[in-house]
């Protein structure tokens, strides 16, 4: 039961998926039963009740139901079902809600975890209330809540029941992909015909049907054949003729398999919001790839809520199944860790999205990410830095956690390694309210450089000096003479002038009066501008704090930064603090590029918004997975060596290189510029050299 409590965790979001179709959830059925278009069963009121009286009533059970819906949809079932279960306490004739009421119950008690009482109350509804609108739900209800318990032929045969009794084409393909997946991992050949031998009612052609498709993934496509003609009036009837010729066809005409990427998400808890929006990125991905395609690929989709053991679980359970060909996920690095350990020990290939712990792909050959991490985001960072700004010194502000180490030791040590001097790292904790004394330190290196700079500059432009004064024929010769290190006298006109070195240089323009401005002591009228950038490896939301200190301290500068900075509102707001500013990010979204805007135009048609970050994330990584799959050989290892081999996929958002210096890290990422309105590619890096 380990692994069948594992699978069944994710089932509870309702989301293990063939995406031939727009995906069928809870709460796609309650906004298809909105209050207003819900067909429900005739009201019947109490003849002794006045209209107004059985207006207010009714106006009440109304708001009742409207409300129930609310907190259904905002995940807070414990309040959804304390008020369909009041609902459902009125007796149906004086109540047009209660039908809806006892479903919403039954689906509230099932997201609650407590499978039987969802299997005795929706038995007894079946059995109570005949020719119920919603007994296709609830057949989908049962087949989830048996599914849960690892009931795995009882869940198949209300899964069946569902499409027989239902009218609903969403519901229906829904219904259809879990009797698919039920079929392919739990149920043998022999269960199968033991349950058609035991179903009597019109699930029994949906079992055969399924029975016929289970002969044909083992390569007996003639019993298949014989199995489904058994069946063929009553397919049509059920669905249509047309669906039935679809899968006679598939079944004579083809010995395609089907295979299944695993993904693992966190659909639910703190990162839901991320999860959810690289799942739809994933879906379109699949989608697309459907329509070019003839290997048929599906997804099995788990919600591991963030959660390391839930991981564990799930990984466990697609690692064991030979038809999956590898695992998209997880998001955090914390849980690919342990996902990473299992993939490496099952040989199957793991690609996260978004980790970002160097370590990862030490664990294994068989770990992709997708993600750059704070190595490689330093690596070439420090490496464009050095070749092509040509900057020579920097000093570097991060925040003393694993983020900040991490990225500002991977960029230091590049930045050395490639001839550059790293003239101080300075640390702070927390929000950055006050970092005086770090920038104090670097002012002081800023100044003291100057004053090195300066006493270099004057003994070379006083060398200079002597020699332009000795030299037959220059400008200066017989009119500026050398009395001493110090003092000069210059001939003007009838007079001698007596000039110190300061005056002569100034005079004679080898040198600025700006020049010897350089303070004894410190001030902030004085700007450093002898330091060539600052590494600012920071937390987005601390650039509120740094930016004007930066400023307030008189450090003019050429900015550096990574991904974090790449948020358009804050920079803009902040737009008066920077005047340089070049960051390194591993996506980039140009709104005004053909490829973009075609997707976007499709991904709002089928998700009824455009496209985010995290949306391209997941787009853009399983496309390069998908390309990836060799047609003659959909296995994992073949899989595996392919993405090995993966030297650039270009996506919309971000290209993906595993060939670089480190393998099977993402590699390839773009230096951004911001221009104080808007945030501007300047080059394409791949293993830290520019290619665009």
């Amino acid at each position: 039961m380990g692994i069948a409590r594992t699978f069944i965790l994710i089932i509870v979001s309702f989301i293990f998926v063939n995406l031939l179709i727009p995906e069928y959830s809870i709460q796609d059925s309650i906004k298809s039963t909105a209050i207003d278009t819900i067909v429900m069963d005739t009201l019947y009121g109490d003849s002794t009740l006045k209209a107004d009286t059985l207006k207010e009533f009714v106006d009440t059970l109304k708001i009742k139901f409207e409300d129930g819906v609310k907190f259904y949809n905002r995940g807070e079932y414990n309040r959804a079902y304390q008020l369909f279960d009041e609902l459902r306490s009125i007796p149906s004739l004086k109540n047009k809600y209660y039908n809806a009421s006892f479903l919403m119950a039954i689906k509230c008690n099932l997201r609650l975890g407590r499978y039987k009482e969802v299997i005795e109350e929706g038995l007894s509804f079946i059995r109570s209330v005949k020719n119920s609108k919603y007994i296709d739900d609830l057949y989908y209800a049962l087949g989830d809540a048996y599914l849960l318990l690892g009931i795995y032929d009882s869940s198949f045969v209300n899964y069946a029941k569902a499409v027989a009794y239902s009218d609903n084409s969403i519901l229906i393909d829904k219904a259809s992909d879990m009797l698919s997946i039920i079929s392919d991992f739990h149920l043998s050949l022999e269960k199968l015909e033991d349950l058609k031998d035991i179903a009597t009612g019109p699930e029994n052609a949906i079992i055969v049907l399924k029975l016929a498709e289970k002969y044909s993934d083992m390569g007996m496509d003639r019993e298949g054949i014989k199995e489904l003609k058994t069946v063929r009036k009553e397919i049509s009837e059920i669905l249509s003729d047309q669906y039935y010729r679809d899968i006679y066809d598939k079944i004579r005409g083809s010995h395609d398999k089907k295979y299944y990427i695993g993904v693992i998400l966190p659909l639910s808890g703190d990162y839901a919001k991320i999860g959810n929006a690289i799942l739809e990125g994933v879906k379109y991905s699949l989608i697309q790839f459907r329509r070019i395609s003839d290997i048929d690929i599906s997804f099995i989709i788990f919600d591991n809520n963030g959660d390391i053991y839930k991981t564990i679980h799930q990984m466990n359970y697609l690692a064991r199944n030979n038809k999956v060909i590898c695992v998209f996920g997880p998001v955090t690095s914390k849980n690919c860790i342990p996902a990473g350990v299992i993939a490496n020990e099952r040989k199957i290939p793991l690609i996260t999205p978004t980790a970002t712990d160097s370590r990862l792909t030490g664990l294994g050959r068989y770990i992709f990410q997708a993600n750059v991490d704070y190595v490689n985001l330093g690596y070439m960072l420090a490496k464009y830095a050095v070749d092509v700004m040509k900057f020579k010194n920097v000093a570097v502000i991060a925040p003393l956690d694993m983020y900040g180490k991490e990225m500002a030791d991977a960029f230091c040590e590049a930045f050395d390694f490639y001839g550059g001097n790293i003239l101080t790292q300075q640390w702070y904790y927390g929000t950055p309210e006050d970092i005086s004394e770090q920038l104090r330190r670097i002012r002081a290196i800023g100044l003291e450089i100057a004053r090195k700079n300066f006493e270099k500059k004057l003994k070379f432009m006083a060398d200079s000096l002597n020699a332009l004064i000795n030299t037959p024929g220059s400008l200066y010769y017989n009119l500026l003479f050398y009395i001493n290190d110090s003092l000069y006298s210059y001939i003007l006109g009838d007079s001698i002038v007596e000039m110190g070195l300061k005056d002569v240089l100034i005079y004679t323009g080898l040198m600025d009066s700006a020049e010897f401005e350089i303070p004894k002591r410190d001030t902030l009228d004085y700007k450093i501008t002898t330091i060539d950038a600052l590494f600012l490896p920071i937390h987005t939301s601390d650039m509120d704090y740094i930016l004007p200190q930066v400023a307030y301290y008189n450090i003019q500068t050429f900015l550096l930064g990574d991904g974090n900075w790449y948020d358009i509102y804050r920079l803009r707001r902040s737009k008066s603090y920077i005047k340089n500013l070049f960051f390194i990010s591993d996506y980039y979204i140009d709104e005004m590029k053909v490829s973009y805007r075609n997707m976007s135009v499709g991904f709002r048609a089928k998700f009824g918004k455009y496209p985010g970050r995290f949306q391209l994330y997941g787009y853009d990584t399983m496309n390069a997975i998908l390309s990836s799959i060799n047609e003659k050989d959909v296995s994992r290892e073949s899989l595996r060596d392919r993405l090995n081999e993966l030297n650039l996929f270009r996506g919309i958002s971000r290209n993906i290189s595993f060939t670089g210096n480190r393998p099977r890290v993402n590699n390839s990422s773009f230096i951004l510029r911001f221009d104080g309105e808007k945030v501007e590619p300047v080059a394409i890096l791949v293993n830290g050299k520019v290619i665009d």
